[in-house]
């Protein structure tokens, strides 16, 4: 038995890009996020807001590429208006049109496809993380992690990491 799921893992492995999503959740905190933002090679920026006009651009299909398997793509448009940080509060004023990448976890076995969020962002306000880019603001939904985090008891605890205060890696 062991060995299939052994074999079933490695298999499953060989599908997943090189830098893929963990196959187990843990159970979310807006600290371990600020870590998993922090540790990114990009540049990105929490913010606390909402969306609006959320709008299906454009659907890509699933590729088999060198380094693994990509999901399929949803990729939306949708204004966001809100704030991004200063050292005491959120309160620095931040209203950009945002680029929104929902892939598609269904092939996983209990996976999930999260473009149904997409949905659901209309007037639910919340903190996100918004990757810059040369275009623009971007924010991609990851299988682990909410594309937004409606939690206003996540707030204080994402001002101090960003802070430099006290913030738990777990």
């Amino acid at each position: 038995m062991r060995a299939g799921l052994a074999v079933s893992l490695a298999m499953l492995s060989a599908l997943l890009p090189a830098r893929s999503e963990a196959l187990e959740c843990y159970e979310y905190s807006i600290t371990a996020t600020y870590w998993f933002y922090e540790a990114q090679p990009e540049s990105y920026v929490l913010a606390l807001g909402q969306f609006s006009g959320a709008r299906k651009v454009e659907a890509r299909k699933a590729v088999s590429t060198d380094t693994g398997f990509r999901p399929g793509v949803e990729v939306w448009k949708a204004r966001f208006t809100g704030y991004t940080a200063s050292r005491r509060a959120f309160d620095k004023p931040l209203e950009a049109d945002v680029t929104l990448e929902f892939p598609n976890y269904s092939y996983i076995g209990g996976g999930s496809d999260t473009s149904g969020e997409a949905e659901r962002l209309p007037g639910e306000p919340g903190l996100i993380w918004l990757k810059r880019t040369t275009t623009g603001y971007k924010a991609t939904a990851h299988l682990c992690l909410p594309l937004i985090d409606t939690d206003s008891a996540s707030v204080k605890p994402a001002l101090r990491c960003l802070r430099g205060g006290y913030c738990p890696k777990s």
